[in-house]
């Protein structure tokens, strides 16, 4: 059904003459045929609004650092949309803020697990690591290679050198921290 549909819009837009027309039919198409885009995009369809008002209060409670109140609407969130990257992500971020370290890194492997390219995991992985390590370097190497790691899938961006610099900082390694904020 969904193909007929495609098969239709398609034809009736030439990819010549409509070619931003067409981006969106081919959009729609992948869309429609994957599982989880179909499972996600069907999830915003029926609970946007819903899931809008979760996402301000989770940023409302960030903003105030209520890490708890944060973690129960992306909990929230997850129930009527588990498929959200994003949501997970922050959602790890919010259980380490709240003092929950194990369950965040819990959260943030299972992500790396699935999809191990995106440089903002490793990052947030890193950052994770970092707040629970204390003074345990093993963990805080551990770190170290989270944020290496998303320097290496993000070579034009800045923002994991300046963590690497700021995590060899409170190491007090303060050349390697300056090597990467010039770096950065």
């Amino acid at each position: 059904e969904s193909e007929k549909a495609w098969i239709k819009l398609a034809t009736a837009h030439a990819l010549d003459k409509e070619p931003k027309t067409n981006r969106r039919i081919d959009a729609a198409k992948r869309t429609l045929l994957d599982p989880t885009a179909r499972a996600d995009y069907d999830a915003l369809l029926d609970q946007g609004p819903h899931i809008v008002a979760l996402l301000f209060r989770a940023d409302e409670a960030q903003a105030n650092e209520t890490w708890e109140n944060a973690v129960a609407a992306y909990r929230e969130i997850l129930t009527l949309h588990p498929v959200t990257r994003s949501v997970r992500n922050h959602l790890a971020r919010c259980l380490s803020r709240a003092g929950s370290h194990h369950e965040a890194r819990k959260t943030m492997e299972a992500l790396l697990a699935e999809q191990g390219d995106s440089a903002l995991d490793w990052q947030n992985y890193g950052h994770i690591l970092e707040e629970s390590a204390g003074k345990d370097v093993p963990t805080l190497d551990l770190a170290c290679e989270a944020f290496e790691k998303a320097a290496s899938l993000d070579p034009q961006g800045s923002s994991a050198l300046v963590a690497l610099g700021v995590h060899w900082r409170k190491r007090e390694e303060y050349w390697k921290a300056a090597e990467y904020i010039e770096r950065a």
